[in-house]
C-alpha cells in the first residue's frame, strides 16, 4: 500500500504516475482540505517546460507572458523577450486537473484527511488512523511544514511570502525585483489584474506593504504562505520496520531558491520517485544525480545574491543589457540553471567575481 500525504501537484502527479506505471498498486492520497487546490498559496508562474509533464488545458491558463523586466535598485531594468512564453496558471484549477488525472488512473483521494501526527507504525489523521505494515510506502508531499519531513528529521529554513491580487492596468510583462526582500514580483493575470508579491526572511509584511504602496489599484485578495529553502544535505528517505518513507516537492525543499518556484521541480521529482518505487531504484542516488544539480545551482546563486549590495545589483543588471546576455536569458530554460550559468560565464568570464560571493 502506498500512502501519499498531501494532494498538491507533487503528490497528485506521483499518484497518477505510480498507477500508470503499475495499475496494480494500491495508492491513497490524503488531503487536509475539503477542496483540492485551496487555499491558494502560489504565484502560479511557470515556464513552458511544464508541458513536458502535464499538458495544460486552456481553462487552467490565466495568461501567457512573452516579456519580462528585471529591475535594479536605481530603477533601470533589462527587458527580456522570452523565446517560449511563461504561463500564468490558476493554481486551484491546475491542482484539480491533476486530481482528475490521479482519480481516473485509480488513486483513492481522501479529502478532509489532514495528518495530525505520526506514532510508531501509525499515521494519525483527523478522522481515522492507518496502521502501517511492512512493505508499505509513505510519501510526504505535505508542503513546507511537512510532518513526514519532520518524522525524517528534516527541518527546513522557511521564507515568508505575501501576494496581493490587484486591479491594475499592465502590459502583460512580468516584472521581477531581485533586490527587494529575497525577491518581489508583478505577474499579470490579464491586462487589468496582476499578482503583486514579496518573499522575505524577516519583516515580510512591512516589505510587502511598502512594495504594494507603489501600485495604485484595488486589492481584491491577499494570499500568504511559506517557502522552503533547498538544502542538498536534507534526508529524503529512510526505511523503518519494513516501511519506506520518502518526501517530495516542497516537503523535500525541492524549490528554486532564486525565485521560489517549486511546481516543476516537484513534478520532475515526483515522476522520478514513481519510477524509482516501481523499479526499486535507489532514490537518494536518483535525486543526487538527476534532480539536485540544478537546484544546487539556484541555491548557490541565491547565496551569492544575498550578499549583493545595491551597487552590485545595478552593475549586474546593466551588464545584462548586452545583446548576448539577453539572448542567454531569453533562450535558456530557467529550470536548467547549470546550463544558464555556463553560458553566461562563457560570454562574461569576469562574472566569476559574483559567483565567489556564494562561498
Amino acid at each position: 500500500m502506498i500512502h501519499i500525504i498531501g494532494a498538491g501537484p507533487a503528490g497528485l502527479y506521483l499518484g497518477w504516475k505510480l498507477k500508470e506505471l503499475n495499475p496494480n498498486l494500491e495508492v491513497t492520497i490524503y488531503e487536509e482540505h475539503e477542496k483540492i487546490g485551496e487555499p491558494i498559496q502560489c504565484t502560479g508562474l511557470v515556464t513552458s517546460k511544464i508541458n513536458d509533464y502535464v499538458k495544460i488545458p486552456k481553462s487552467v491558463i490565466a495568461n501567457k507572458i512573452s516579456k519580462a523586466k528585471i529591475f535594479a535598485p536605481n530603477g533601470t531594468f533589462v527587458e527580456i523577450n522570452l523565446s517560449d512564453p511563461d504561463l500564468v496558471i490558476h493554481r486551484n484549477k491546475f491542482d484539480q486537473h491533476l486530481a482528475k488525472k490521479a482519480t481516473k488512473a485509480g488513486c483513492d483521494i481522501k479529502k478532509g484527511s489532514g495528518l495530525t501526527r505520526i506514532e510508531k507504525g501509525i499515521l494519525v489523521f483527523k478522522k481515522t488512523k492507518v496502521i502501517l505494515k511492512p512493505g508499505d510506502i509513505v510519501v510526504g508531499s505535505d508542503g513546507p511544514k511537512s510532518l513526514v519531513a519532520e518524522h525524517l528529521g528534516v527541518k527546513h529554513d522557511l521564507l515568508s511570502g505575501i501576494q496581493a491580487i490587484m486591479k491594475i492596468k499592465n502590459s502583460s510583462i512580468i516584472k521581477f525585483y531581485p533586490y527587494i526582500g529575497e525577491y518581489a514580483w508583478v505577474v499579470p493575470e490579464d491586462k487589468g489584474t496582476a499578482r503583486v508579491g514579496v518573499v522575505a526572511r524577516e519583516d515580510c509584511k512591512k516589505i510587502f506593504d511598502e512594495f504594494v504602496s507603489g501600485f495604485k489599484g484595488q486589492t481584491v485578495d491577499i494570499q500568504a504562505g511559506t517557502i522552503p529553502m533547498h538544502k542538498p544535505s536534507l534526508r529524503i528517505h529512510k526505511t523503518v520496520d519494513g516501511v519506506a518513507w520518502f518526501i517530495v516537492g516542497d516537503a523535500a525543499g525541492q524549490v528554486k531558491n532564486t525565485t521560489g518556484g517549486g511546481i516543476i521541480p516537484g513534478l520532475r521529482s515526483a515522476e522520478k520517485l514513481a519510477r524509482a518505487i516501481v523499479s526499486k531504484e535507489y532514490w537518494t542516488y536518483v535525486i543526487t544525480c538527476q534532480i539536485q544539480p540544478d537546484l544546487v545551482a539556484h541555491q548557490l546563486m541565491n547565496r551569492a545574491f544575498s550578499k549583493f549590495s545595491d551597487k552590485d545589483w545595478n552593475e549586474l543588471i546593466d551588464e545584462f543589457k548586452s545583446k548576448e546576455l539577453k539572448e542567454v536569458l531569453a533562450n535558456t530554460d530557467r529550470e536548467n540553471a547549470l546550463s544558464m550559468i555556463f553560458k553566461i560565464l562563457s560570454k562574461k568570464p569576469r562574472f566569476i567575481k559574483y559567483g565567489e560571493k556564494a562561498f
